[in-house]
């Protein structure tokens, strides 16, 4: 029977110096934590003793690094390095006996690229002595050549580091898993002068999603990435992760899995920029092309249409504006959209739902699962954390998965046991 201890470390560091304020450690009553693929930032949220006053010593801001040993001789691991964003007094009243804790609440360092603006000049006077006249003075704008989405990504990020400059948490965010395969090209005339904007929304506008996926994650050691990948799945729509973690029922605490009909997609569109105006002028996205759109007539009878659409500002790296538009990558085009059919066809056949485990503080959201009892692989879609410290340490992982089909062996993932 395996034994579990689990521990915890939690400090807080001042954003600006990175000076350690308070070790949170010996207060700590409860941590929660969650992390959803895809979204800029998770959340977290402490509970703590009210032996010292927290709301004088920690301020909005503050740095928070949130560390978790499963107690099963894997040691301690970073699983959120993040901000405060509220210290608040928080009272029970039991009869005429008050219970008086803090709540210490915060997102991760995404929360930095969902709630700043790229900054660039107010007046638009760079940009118009660049550009001649462009741009014009009522409107904060950048200006984005044309690139993969990689770089425009990397050019994006290089903009926000600048801004921010000389700042702490820099130490510990860097844009360095851009490691997306993708060569499309941004095609999209509104795309190429962009007004002032969150720098996460500027980001998912050239990720060139779904093909990629743009994520940030604080790595085992407490660094914070920012990170642009293929989409883990692979063109028979099999997973492909970085890392496939596996679990069999000695680690399982419960389970809610099952089929769903909710996301049955039985017509998709592939709707490249270069093909925009072809259906704008058609009124009809099947009218694009035909290779471009994939139908299921069965299940059309069965469960009415069900459609997913997939427009882009990206384009293949061999389509030029001075010719034909239609003629221009059309296989690349037709290749991706076979390669979204087999994601998407079979998604109302695909179990989803939740496993709770024993504390398991390397998961991402991402990753793979594979299930040892079932021969099931899943993509975590969502990971929750939940420690608790009184009667006796209790640490448990709520993962939530999609994707649930039969394993195949993933060519080039690493698989920990």
């Amino acid at each position: 029977m395996r034994t579990y201890s689990p521990s915890h470390r939690v400090t807080i560091k001042d954003m600006q110096t990175g000076r350690v304020k308070h070790d949170l450690t010996g207060d700590l009553i409860t941590i929660v934590t969650s992390k959803t693929n895809g979204r800029a930032f998770g959340t977290w949220q402490i509970t703590a003793t009210y032996r010292h006053p927290l709301n004088t010593i920690i301020a909005p801001n503050d740095v928070a690094l949130i560390e978790m040993d499963a107690g099963d001789g894997s040691g301690m691991q970073a699983v959120m390095l993040g901000l405060v964003d509220r210290v608040a007094r928080f009272q029970t009243v039991s009869g005429d006996q008050p219970t008086r804790v803090w709540r210490v609440s915060g997102s991760d360092m995404g929360k930095l690229l969902a709630n700043i603006d790229l900054g660039w000049d107010i007046s638009g006077l760079a940009a118009r002595q660049q550009f001649n006249q462009i741009a014009d003075a009522s409107v904060n704008r950048i200006i984005l050549q044309s690139g993969t989405a990689a770089q425009l990504v990397q050019r994006l990020f290089d903009v926000f580091r600048s801004q921010t400059k000389g700042a702490y948490y820099l130490q510990h965010i860097d844009a360095d898993w851009l490691n997306t395969d993708d060569s499309w090209v941004l095609f999209d005339p509104y795309l190429a002068v962009t007004r002032n904007t969150p720098a996460w929304s500027a980001l998912k506008r050239v990720a060139n999603e779904p093909w990629n996926r743009l994520f940030t994650e604080t790595d085992a050691k407490g660094k914070f990435h920012l990170g642009l990948e293929r989409q883990p799945i692979k063109d028979n729509g099999k997973l492909n992760p970085r890392t496939f973690h596996t679990v069999d029922y000695r680690h399982i605490i419960a389970e809610d899995l099952g089929v769903s009909d909710d996301s049955r997609v039985n017509l998709l569109a592939h709707w490249p920029a270069n093909y925009q105006t072809v259906a704008n002028n058609q009124l009809d996205i099947i009218l694009t092309h035909p290779g471009l759109t994939k139908y299921d007539e069965e299940s059309v009878v069965a469960a009415g249409v069900q459609p997913h659409i997939i427009d882009t500002p990206f384009v293949p790296k061999n389509f030029y504006l001075d010719k034909d538009p239609v003629g221009q990558g059309v296989d690349e085009a037709i290749e991706r959209a076979e390669i979204y059919w087999n994601w998407y066809r079979y998604n109302h056949t695909y179990e989803s739902g939740t496993i709770t485990t024993h504390g398991w503080p390397e998961v991402r959201s991402g990753n793979g699962l594979l299930s040892k009892a079932t021969n099931m692989e899943y993509l975590i879609e969502q990971v929750q954390h939940s420690y608790s410290v009184w009667p006796q340490p209790v640490f448990t992982t709520t993962l939530h998965l999609t994707r649930g089909q039969q394993h195949g062996p993933p060519k080039g993932a690493r698989v920990n046991a």
